[in-house]
């Protein structure tokens, strides 16, 4: 599952996937009912996670970057082209931008919980195994002991350039964040000021179906690179 700004490109490009596949930013409840529980369930399925304050950091810059293109009529997808539109600050970003936009790879909105990409209509993890951002490696590594085949070394793609994600929050901006990602906050313990890298909570990772130890195999159709 390859949710926005969780390293997912890179970790995609890894198993020698297209980055853009039509469907990369679809649910996992959405590509279980496509596939079927069957087909679904053979899988060795994963995901990354990301402290949400510092991705919202990251989704910012990488497209408040993409700014000239916008001025100069360069083609751009339609979540971006929006974005940039209705923001010209991260303050306004949060405030103004928070439609769904809906188009190929998914739809697209910054107020969408990480959780919501993972689990099904009860609350129930969809996904066998969800790692951290901020342990990309140390989890991705986790993720390759179980395949028969290694992926290729991971390499850090579509990197935006940002100062520290605490800079860009005011005090009732980071409650705004706290409170539209509260789901993500209780199930992956994250808070805000930690550090953007190198740090997960203590908890990290996390393991899901309970076909992580049994029915799902490393030898099955694929990795579950979506």
């Amino acid at each position: 599952m390859h949710i926005q700004k969780t390293g997912g490109t890179s970790v995609t490009a890894a198993f020698g996937q297209p980055i853009n596949a039509p469907d990369k930013h679809h649910r996992a409840d959405q590509l279980r009912e496509r596939l079927g529980a069957a087909v679904w369930d053979s899988y060795f399925t994963f995901a990354f996670v990301r402290n949400p304050w510092d991705r919202l950091v990251s989704w910012w810059s990488m497209i408040d970057a993409m700014r000239p293109r916008l001025d100069s009529g360069a083609p751009l997808n339609a979540f971006s082209r929006y974005v940039l539109r209705s923001a010209r600050s991260f303050e306004e970003f949060l405030l103004h931008a928070t439609e769904e936009i809906v188009e190929e790879g998914g739809a697209k909105s910054i107020t969408r919980c990480q959780t919501d990409y993972l689990v099904d209509s009860q609350g129930r993890l969809l996904v066998d195994f969800v790692g951290r951002f901020e342990t990309l490696e140390a989890d991705f590594s986790r993720i390759a002991a179980r395949l028969p085949q290694p992926p290729a070394p991971l390499r850090h793609m579509n990197r935006s350039r940002r100062s520290d994600y605490r800079q860009y929050y005011t005090p009732r901006l980071a409650d705004l964040v706290a409170a539209r990602f509260s789901k993500d906050i209780e199930r992956f313990g994250y808070r805000f000021g930690e550090a953007a890298a190198g740090h997960a909570p203590q908890e990290s990772p996390v393991f899901g179906r309970a076909s992580v130890n049994s029915s799902a195999s490393a030898s099955g159709p694929g990795p579950g690179v979506p």
